[in-house]
């Protein structure tokens, strides 16, 4: 697998919102699970700053760790072994919510909605 760029690139802004629309996470949340400030990833993505060494290598392992989380649901139903996964709309639960949504387009996976 390619690596990210080794220098700070510019124009890699519609890249990195591929990589966070894959996962239906909001700015916010995408940030969080980089360790990095909101302010930061939204002027990365927006191309208003490059992308700094290592970014998209850390974006994939997010897309490597949410595609495992969907498998591991998707699987466990198919067993029958899962309870109905239950997500909240409340921003802490937001990759939960995001890796039922994408378990449940494969039609195996019914998520059940709490509020």
């Amino acid at each position: 697998m390619m690596s990210g760029p080794e220098v700070y690139t510019e124009g890699l802004g519609e890249v990195i919102r591929g990589f966070r629309l894959y996962t239906g996470l909001s700015r916010a949340a995408m940030a969080a699970k980089l360790s990095m400030s909101v302010r930061s990833y939204e002027r990365i993505e927006d191309g208003r700053r490059a992308c700094p060494p290592g970014l998209l290598d850390s974006l994939r392992d997010v897309v490597v760790e949410f595609d495992h989380d969907v498998d591991q649901i998707v699987d466990a139903s198919r067993e029958g072994s899962a309870p109905p996964v239950t997500v909240s709309v409340d921003v802490p639960g937001e990759w939960r919510r995001c890796v039922a949504n994408r378990a449940a387009m494969t039609g195996e996976v019914r998520p059940v909605l709490i509020r």
